[in-house]
């Protein structure tokens, strides 16, 4: 608005000299001032500038008429269906009446001053507009696919200049953080996600990327991106919240490779009779089984009965996708043969591990606490994860053959395979070399 048309809404008081915001109240809006004995007669909007400048009484009141502009397109938005209607009128209105809104126990911490300042104004107003002042409206909770969005709305402006190739770059990646999130924990409203969450939330993909589900920077992505929709949201629509994800990142060192565990440590302390007795049973076994065949917990956890074979020349899993979990890429499917603890394991849980069928987070999240908490693991980098190194290093020290050490891994081998590849017998001998005995087969 030019200052030609901002100076026909000042009102000059005649004798103070002071400037004043002065408008008529549409008639469309008369009924929103009708609710309170104090302003039922009321007909225009009069705010005083504080200033007896015209100059700059003139750039305040053509802030103030913007600000009051939007306050009336938003009026009827005080009886809509939403919470976040409601809020965000409140927050406009607060503004066209000179204070910042904030919600009523913030309110109730201000100075004392402030506080009484907040009361005089709201005295002499309406119900709603007394709300604003005093901040009695509260935000509104947004569940997270809400406010995605509300983010994707926010957005628009950034894909103007793109093409529907390009939108679809941008927005697939973000929906599936933002899936993969609610999935996990839940489609929780955004000022229900602690800092607690974050990190839960964290160390869930952190999981991934150890399992090798995902990459480091997709990881880093997936975090970014339900940060960012989250503060973005919480930032233009004034909800006030404490961003949950505030320096809740993956460091450099988190994504190093993990150490392998040493076979001296494994069979000292964590074979140890009685060392294990922490740990439920099927939690004790689960780790009996990933010692000896450095599979992934994921992959222990998704066996179906029919997927475990005990009888036969060589007792083997077979690592494949079934109605408990989908394998996402062919190298990982694979027979892995049982020797040592990891047939002890599957022997006491022949039809699989009930209590953690598809949860391998579960598991690991047990696991890791009873092995930390009873000064079980080598170093603080070390988690259950870290027996699939020592498994990678086994191989190598034995001089096992990359091929080999593929089919057993798991991992992608980098050349042309050509022929069946080795047999579940040469399998077998090459686990036999490299698997553990505990001093016990009681799984309780």
């Amino acid at each position: 608005m030019g200052s030609k048309s901002a100076e026909k809404y000042l009102d000059k008081d005649s004798r103070t000299g002071m400037y004043y915001y002065l408008r008529r109240i549409p008639k469309d809006f008369l009924q929103f001032y009708r609710s309170s004995e104090k302003t039922k007669n009321k007909t225009s909007v009069r705010t005083s500038l504080k200033t007896k400048d015209l100059h700059e009484a003139i750039g305040k009141a053509s802030a103030m008429n913007r600000v009051t502009e939007e306050f009336w397109e938003n009026m009827f938005l005080m009886d809509s269906k939403t919470a976040l209607d409601r809020y965000e009128a409140a927050v406009i209105r607060a503004r066209t009446l000179g204070v910042a809104y904030i919600s009523a126990d913030k309110v109730a911490q201000r100075p004392l001053r402030e506080r009484l300042d907040r009361v005089a104004i709201s005295d002499a107003l309406t119900t709603a507009d007394s709300e604003a002042v005093l901040g009695l409206v509260d935000a509104p909770e947004l569940n997270l696919s809400t406010a995605f969005a509300l983010y994707c709305e926010l957005s628009k402006g950034k894909l103007l200049e793109k093409n529907e190739r390009q939108k679809k770059q941008w927005l697939n990646p973000k929906s599936r953080s933002i899936k993969m999130f609610i999935k996990e924990f839940g489609d929780l409203p955004i000022n229900q996600i602690t800092p607690d969450i974050a990190l839960d939330f964290r160390d869930w993909l952190l999981r991934r990327i150890e399992d090798e589900e995902i990459m480091p920077n997709t990881g880093n992505r997936y975090l970014g991106n339900v940060a960012t929709t989250i503060r973005d949201v919480n930032q233009h629509k004034r909800l006030g919240l404490y961003d949950p994800f505030n320096r809740v990142r993956f460091t450099e060192g988190m994504l190093n490779t993990r150490p392998p565990f040493s076979r001296e440590w494994i069979n000292e302390k964590i074979l140890a009779r009685g060392a294990l007795d922490v740990l439920n049973a099927e939690a004790k076994m689960i780790l009996y089984v990933t010692v000896s065949t450095g599979a992934r917990l994921s992959e222990i956890c998704g066996l179906a009965p029919e997927d475990i074979v005990l009888h036969g020349d060589v007792p083997h899993i077979k690592i494949r996708p079934n109605k408990i979990r989908d394998i996402k890429n062919g190298h990982s499917t694979r027979d892995l043969p049982l020797c040592g603890t990891a047939l002890e394991g599957m022997l006491a849980f022949p039809t699989g591990f009930e209590r953690y069928a598809g949860k391998g987070d579960n598991a690991s999240s047990a696991i890791n606490k009873n092995l930390r908490a009873n000064g079980l693991l080598e170093t603080e980098d070390h988690t259950i994860y870290c027996f699939r190194h020592t498994a990678q290093d086994a191989m190598t020290r034995d001089d096992v053959k990359d091929r080999m050490q593929c089919e057993l891994m798991g991992h992608a081998f980098d050349r042309p395979k050509y022929g069946t590849g080795p047999t579940l017998q040469h399998k077998h001998e090459v686990m036999l070399r490299i698997c553990f005995h505990a001093p016990e087969c009681d799984p309780s």
